[in-house]
């Protein structure tokens, strides 16, 4: 899918940021209507949950946000440099691509080694 999208920004020429208002919407679309579609279809199969184990809201949320930041950077990240560069967007997406993975990798990594969670500082001493 995302092959299709930088081709199709490469060949119209336009900016991602350009493209990005309309497949929000096709995809934001396609995510209510099968939301509402399956609401109807399976609202009298009963759930069975065999494993109950807590899931931390909580977690999940901050995880969620850190992913969308991190993905809010490489395409700002990828659109200066297709813009530098007067390059295509897939050729500034592979110019991007490992050095955005590699520093997220190594913070990963350091953030691991100290103990504490990507989320939140660890507190130890204090």
């Amino acid at each position: 899918m995302e092959a299709m999208i930088s081709a199709s920004i490469d060949i119209t020429n336009k900016h991602y940021y350009q493209v990005f208002p309309i497949l929000f919407s096709i995809a934001s679309i396609t995510v209510i209507s099968d939301w509402i579609l399956s609401y109807f279809k399976y609202k009298n199969v009963p759930i069975t949950i065999e494993n109950k184990s807590e899931i931390s809201i909580k977690k999940v949320s901050k995880k969620i946000i850190e992913m969308v930041f991190i993905l809010i950077i490489f395409i700002i990240c990828v659109s200066f440099l297709q813009n530098v560069l007067n390059k295509g967007f897939l050729f500034s997406f592979v110019l991007v691509i490992i050095p955005i993975s590699i520093i997220c990798a190594i913070a990963v990594w350091l953030i691991a080694a100290r103990g504490c969670s990507l989320s939140a500082p660890s507190l130890k001493g204090a």
